[in-house]
């Protein structure tokens, strides 16, 4: 890791001093991705009167802004909360972190497991929750991430070609995003007060497009959980195909954001100064 890497990441990324601290790191870990996973399924799989609690809250024409409006509050307390113990809530961020050298390989694959046991437990929630209230699968589409109900209608529908195409497309899209992500955390141009900030509100605007689109999931490990249970409850019914299966399209949501950082790290390694200054003063985030 640079000398002058930021302090931020050797606050909040590096290994613990004892097993106190570890266990504290992971269980914020485990409840960080539960409660965001928990609040934002609860928008399309808890039924009152018939309807999806998002459509009772959010009303039409302005819900994509309340939806981010509600992401941008939710993302910032939890990073305000749980930020201080080490919490990343993303397997992608705790892979860069361990790309930079700023943690053990033993502690990264312990966070990564706290953040899909946090995924699991809260799919496994709003799983039972949408079955008390409106019987169906849980509606994965405001969680983002995944194609089958949303994205894939442009392309050629119950096709291989439908199947191929999302596939790539959202790989792509993931990419990328993670790439982003990967920026906002080290980039050593950016003043260290804006770091929460910038991740808080590029988490925010990805959710609004996934609720519209579909995509943007940026993390495997929220979208395990729900993805298991979507199919689980299509099994159930009898209903699951190759062209409404979430799980069959997760690989893209495991591999695109942690092929993205594994990316940004080299190409960081080569031309992040450059690319790390000019950004930054386009962004007018340039330290004084």
């Amino acid at each position: 890791m640079k000398k002058e890497f930021m302090s931020f990441t050797k606050k909040y990324a590096g290994d613990p001093n004892n097993k106190k601290e570890l266990i504290i790191h992971l269980i914020s870990e485990f409840w960080g991705i539960f409660l965001l996973n928990f609040f934002l399924i609860i928008l399309t799989s808890v039924f009152i009167n018939g309807k999806p609690l998002l459509t009772i809250i959010f009303p039409k024409g302005y819900d994509t802004i309340l939806v981010f409006i509600y992401t941008l509050v939710l993302v910032g307390l939890l990073l305000l909360i749980f930020i201080r113990w080490s919490a990343n809530f993303n397997p992608t961020i705790s892979i860069y972190f361990y790309l930079i050298k700023a943690c053990s390989k033993k502690y990264t694959m312990q966070k990564i497991a706290a953040q899909y046991l946090g995924g699991i437990c809260s799919g496994a929630l709003g799983w039972c929750l949408a079955l008390l209230t409106s019987h169906n699968a849980i509606d994965t589409n405001a969680m983002g991430g995944f194609l089958s109900n949303n994205i894939a209608s442009p392309f050629a529908i119950n096709t291989i070609n439908h199947i191929i195409t999302a596939h790539v497309f959202a790989y792509i899209i993931e990419f990328f995003a993670a790439a982003g992500i990967c920026y906002f955390l080290y980039s050593k141009h950016f003043k260290e007060n804006y770091r929460a900030f910038g991740l808080t509100l590029y988490f925010a605007f990805g959710i609004a497009i996934a609720y519209n689109s579909g995509i943007l999931a940026w993390n495997p490990a929220r979208c395990f959980g729900p993805a298991l249970f979507h199919d689980f409850q299509l099994i159930a019914d009898h209903k699951l195909t190759p062209y409404n299966s979430e799980l069959l399209i997760y690989w893209v949501f495991l591999l695109a954001p942690i092929s993205g950082a594994y990316a940004y790290y080299y190409i960081d390694e080569k031309f992040g100064d450059k690319i790390s200054y000019y950004t930054a003063k386009i962004a007018g985030l340039i330290k004084k």
